[in-house]
């Protein structure tokens, strides 16, 4: 068989399957919930049964398929849980290629006492119709016996795909896929690398054995009078107080006291991870007395926007 293309007139008359349009806008179009950090989770308990809620009026998008909750809010059954041990579902949009590629809000259930189930993401050219794929919205606790869900028990995880245009980007980074972005809300907020402040993602869906690259910026200020900054550092962090996902450190000679700091840096995860991230700062200065001090960054009233691209296969290199 000869090598072919679409969409082309030479393709099939210019016609275009469903799984060719799969295969064509996956790759590169981001995959979550469209919307803004200061919406309402579209995934919700309020106790009114074994059950969580789904939100009316609310977008996603799966392997580059549209999906849309509706105008009411709907319901989705939790399965009971008689096994005398604690039981944590996800709550997934799947899209099901066998069911005329319909993508729609399902459960993927746990096993009592053994943690998150795995999700399931077939592709590959043996799955052109057939298969699904699911990403994560939200996880559910259910105790033993429970008889509903609460707010509590729902962990809203899903991967925000921004709508406005405040200056972030939207959609595709640099020709790799884009999986969430932010602009983070302003006023004084202190992070240092030695305290347990910081300032915080939404939660990100993280991928075993792919490769992102992190990428922030924010304005700055210190409070040093006389004092002159050599060197800035920054990290991300999995929480305020969690696991360090890598440090950037540069040079600096600077004497004012105000700046804009970009950086970036890698991270390959290990396991699926679903995480917010903490970003972190401090500056090292000098009195001109030959000390040299390390403080945390007094993030100044101006925005902190970041960035993740998934930018492709696991390389072995974690930071930068």
């Amino acid at each position: 068989m000869s090598d072919d293309s679409w969409p082309s007139p030479a393709h099939s008359s210019g016609a275009v399957t469903t799984a060719e349009y799969e295969q064509k806008f996956a790759p590169v179009l981001p995959e979550g919930i469209v919307g803004l950090h200061s919406d309402t989770a579209a995934v919700y308990g309020d106790s009114s049964g074994r059950q969580v809620k789904v939100r009316a009026n609310r977008w996603g998008m799966v392997r580059g398929f549209e999906w849309y909750s509706g105008t009411v809010d709907f319901t989705v059954a939790i399965a009971a849980n008689s096994s005398g041990s604690t039981r944590i579902d996800r709550i997934v949009l799947r899209i099901d290629r066998g069911d005329n590629f319909k993508v729609r809000v399902a459960v993927r259930q746990g096993t009592a006492g053994a943690g998150l189930p795995a999700l399931v993401q077939n592709v590959g050219s043996s799955y052109l119709n057939s298969g699904t794929y699911e990403i994560a919205l939200a996880h559910v606790t259910v105790v033993n016996g429970a008889s509903s869900i609460s707010a509590s028990d729902v962990v809203y995880v899903a991967p925000l795909i921004q709508s406005n245009n405040s200056g972030q980007p939207l959609g595709i980074i640099g020709g790799n896929k884009w999986v969430g972005s932010g602009l983070l809300a302003g006023g004084t907020a202190y992070f240092s690398t030695n305290q347990a402040t910081g300032v915080s993602t939404p939660v990100i869906n993280f991928r075993a054995g792919r490769r992102y690259r992190l990428e922030w910026s924010f304005e700055a200020s210190y409070s040093q009078t006389n004092n002159h900054i050599v060197g800035l550092s920054t990290e991300f962090r999995k929480s305020p107080s969690g696991t360090v996902i890598g440090t950037h450190r540069i040079p600096a000679f600077e004497t004012v006291q105000a700046w804009t700091l970009k950086a970036e840096m890698f991270y390959e995860p290990s396991a699926d991870e679903s995480t917010a991230l903490s970003l972190h700062g401090q500056y090292l200065y000098h009195s001109g007395s030959g000390t040299f001090n390390w403080v945390g960054i007094n993030k100044s009233a101006g925005n902190t926007f970041f960035v993740v691209h998934d930018i492709g296969a696991a390389a072995g290199i974690t930071s930068a």
